[in-house]
């Protein structure tokens, strides 16, 4: 997905359109991809609402319906939505000269991309701010709860260090005192963000 601001154009490869539509069908699924720069991200969603979909890409998301996809499954396809260019590119027009990134299907559990085994990551610690850039095993072997080694990406679960407790995360908060999304803390609500925005949002360049 690359996001060209001067012409307001957003191309999308054939694996994002295909990883978009299979997003809809999976029920935990933000139905979400974030641009590699970060200044764009596009939300599949089966029906709009004019007025959401202005607003949303006037803070850089773009709506796209299962209709809308469908047509930009054909190569050179195009769709405006909210005065941005959504273009369907071939996959080479990106992946030429890097690698694909990840897909996450928080239902099946599954990650499809590259491997992130011995990828720099940015870890970092919800609950006492700790960041730092660790491989999977580096990060795993000093105690850190975080995926892959230790959950799944894009899935809401503990991001703590080694000291942290489980108990003290977003994770805890939801799930075991129930309090609702909506009544969490700023600083909760960003480690949301991060969290269904990864691997993107954790990945640092590659060396």
């Amino acid at each position: 997905m690359l996001w060209i601001e001067a012409t307001k154009t957003l191309e999308l490869t054939a694996r994002n359109v295909t990883a978009l539509s299979a997003k809809l069908d999976d029920p935990k699924s933000a139905r979400m991809i974030l641009s590699g720069c970060g200044a764009a991200s596009v939300h599949a969603v089966e029906t709009i609402d004019p007025e959401k979909v202005t607003a949303a890409a006037a803070e850089g998301v773009t709506t796209l319906t299962r209709a809308q996809l469908t047509e930009l499954a054909v190569e050179g396809a195009t769709v405006l939505v909210a005065g941005i260019t959504v273009t369907a590119v071939p996959d080479a027009a990106h992946y030429s000269s890097r690698p694909a990134g990840a897909v996450i299907m928080p239902s099946a559990g599954t990650v499809d991309g590259p491997d992130f085994t011995h990828w720099k990551l940015r870890h970092v610690c919800e609950v006492c701010g700790t960041n730092k850039i660790l491989t999977p095993s580096e990060a795993y072997e000093q105690g850190w709860d975080y995926p892959p080694r230790m959950g799944t990406f894009g899935v809401i679960g503990p991001r703590t260090c080694g000291t942290c407790s489980t108990q003290d995360t977003v994770w805890a908060a939801l799930m075991l005192k129930g309090i609702a999304q909506e009544d969490l803390t700023d600083m909760q609500k960003d480690t949301i963000a991060r969290i269904l925005s990864e691997p993107m949002s954790i990945t640092v360049e590659q060396s």
